[in-house]
């Protein structure tokens, strides 16, 4: 399952790659709509579906992985939201099954929002907490339509805490970075972000 599938983007690629039996999840209706014409069009066989990463309608132990990219779980307002995906996403994977996802992390050493973050949590040890934040790590910002846009950055230490609420090992995580170096166009609109493999127990 890819969670928070858009309009399809890793989801296709996926598809092309070789992997079958996939279903695409989003909570946005006409994005779905969009990946479903486009693999209609194209002859791409994989099943696209409207829904909610923290009430998935998918029944215990069906998925043998499941993919949240581009940050997708921690684009998700409210901590208590973001811990009903990962119960969810453990609920429907198999036994040793996969769950992947990236992540900011708030300490990144060659982030260039260290000295942002580093002045946030300074406040925040001093009670100085921002309006409408939930918690250290939250943050709201206007994107390019005007709109209000979530996400939370935390830390390595704090999300390694958060995926073990759960029965899962920890089997991987590792920066960008590490990986392959993103292009121009990518760093320009795209910072560095962790990728996580963790495994159902």
């Amino acid at each position: 399952m890819d969670l928070g599938c858009g309009a399809g983007r890793t989801t296709f690629a996926l598809s092309k790659l070789g992997y079958n039996n996939i279903v695409g999840v989003d909570i946005a209706e006409n994005l779905i709509d969009y990946a479903n014409k486009y693999s209609k069009e194209n002859g791409i066989k994989v099943d696209f579906k409207v829904g909610d990463a923290t009430q998935l309608k998918y029944k215990d132990n069906t998925f043998d992985v499941v993919i949240f990219s581009y940050n997708g779980m921690q684009c998700i307002p409210g901590e208590q939201n973001r811990k009903n995906v990962l119960k969810e996403v453990y609920r429907v994977l198999k036994p040793n099954g996969y769950y992947i996802f990236t992540a900011h992390d708030r300490h990144d050493p060659k982030s260039s929002h260290l000295d942002f973050w580093n002045d946030i949590e300074t406040k925040w040890e001093s009670g100085i907490n921002e309006k409408n934040v939930e918690c250290l790590g939250d943050l709201i910002t206007i994107d390019q339509a005007g709109e209000e846009a979530f996400i939370h950055f935390s830390t390595i230490e704090k999300l390694e805490q958060f995926v073990k609420e759960q029965p899962f090992d920890i089997i991987e995580h590792i920066h960008s970075y590490d990986i392959a170096e993103e292009t121009v166009e990518t760093k320009k609109f795209a910072g560095d972000t962790v990728f996580w493999a963790i495994r159902k127990k």
